[in-house]
C-alpha cells in the first residue's frame, strides 16, 4: 500500500499532461529538473500517495510525452470522448475510467516541485473538516485549481457541468461544483511556498512567495442549482443562481471564482 493511502480510502492520481505548450515555448512535461523531466517528476510523488495515476492526454500532446507516460506504469486516458476544452475534458474524462475510486489528486505536469507532504496534508484536511474537495488558496484570492483533492462524487458532478457548460468550461468548475469545498492558505499545507509554483515561465528559480490567505469552505450546491437549471433551459434562472454565487465568493474573498460565476450570470443574461 503507498505511503499515505487508507486500507479503506481507495485513492488515484490524476495527472494533466497537457498539449504542447505553446505559450511556454516547449512541451513542460518534457522540460527537465536536474535529469529528470517534470513528467518523472511529478507522476513519481504522485505514485507514492496513490494506488495508480491516470494521465490524462490529447491529441495536441506530443508523442514523446505519452510514449513516457506509458513507460512509467501510469493508466493512460485519451480526453476525445467530451464535447468540453482543455483542461476540463481532461479531468472529467478520468470518471468514466475511474468507478472504483474514492478519492483522486489532481496535479498538472507543472508542478514539479509539489511534495509528497503537502499532497497528503491536502488529503489530511479535506478528511478532518468533511469537504468533498480542496484546493490552495493563493495571491489575489485565486485557488490553484490545478493542484487539488476531490472525492469520486465531485468528479462525476464535474463531468455533468462539463457536459452542460462545454462551450466555455473552466478548471475552476470542479471545485464550484462540490458540495463542500476548502480553499486552504497554503501555511496549513507546507511551510516551503515553493512547493505550490506551477511552472509557466522557462525560468522558475525567480517565483515570488504567494501572500498569506485565510481557508475558508464554500458551499457548491448553488453552482449546481445552475447546472440544473440550464438542463431544464432555463437561462433566467441559471442567471439569477450564478449571481448568487458570485456573492459568496466574493464575500469569502475567493476573487477568481466570483469573477468566473459573475460571467456566467452575464452569459445567460439576467442583469
Amino acid at each position: 500500500m503507498p505511503s499515505g493511502c487508507s486500507a479503506v480510502l481507495r485513492i488515484a492520481g490524476i495527472l494533466l499532461l497537457g498539449g504542447a505548450s505553446k505559450r511556454y515555448g516547449r512541451p513542460k512535461a518534457l522540460e527537465k529538473l536536474g535529469d529528470r523531466t517534470f513528467l518523472e517528476i511529478v507522476f513519481k510523488t504522485l505514485s507514492l500517495v496513490s494506488d495508480e495515476v491516470f494521465v490524462s492526454y490529447s491529441d495536441k500532446t506530443p508523442l514523446e510525452a505519452v510514449e513516457l507516460a506509458k513507460r512509467l506504469g501510469s493508466v493512460l486516458v485519451h480526453d476525445r470522448d467530451l464535447p468540453c476544452n482543455g483542461p476540463p475534458r481532461g479531468i472529467a474524462s478520468i470518471a468514466s475510467n475511474s468507478e472504483d475510486v474514492d478519492w483522486f489528486y489532481i496535479i498538472a505536469v507543472d508542478h514539479p516541485f509539489t511534495s509528497m507532504e503537502l499532497l497528503e496534508r491536502l488529503k489530511d484536511l479535506s478528511l478532518k473538516y468533511k469537504v468533498n474537495a480542496a484546493t490552495p488558496l493563493t495571491a489575489k484570492g485565486y485557488p490553484m485549481v490545478t493542484l487539488g483533492f476531490i472525492n469520486s462524487e465531485t468528479l462525476s458532478r464535474f463531468k455533468d457541468a462539463c457536459m452542460v457548460k462545454k462551450e466555455f468550461s473552466r478548471v475552476t468548475d470542479l471545485y464550484r461544483g462540490a458540495s463542500r469545498t476548502l480553499y486552504v492558505g497554503w501555511s496549513m499545507l507546507t511551510s516551503n511556498p515553493r512547493t505550490m509554483f506551477n511552472v509557466n515561465t522557462p525560468n522558475p528559480g525567480n517565483a515570488s512567495v504567494p501572500p498569506l490567505y485565510e481557508s475558508v469552505i464554500a458551499e457548491g450546491n448553488i453552482f449546481s442549482k445552475a447546472i440544473t437549471c440550464l438542463e431544464q433551459g432555463d437561462h433566467g434562472c441559471a442567471a439569477r443562481e450564478f449571481m448568487l454565487e458570485s456573492d459568496m465568493y466574493y464575500s469569502l474573498g475567493i476573487t477568481l471564482l466570483g469573477d468566473h460565476a459573475f460571467r456566467d450570470a452575464e452569459r445567460f443574461s439576467v442583469i
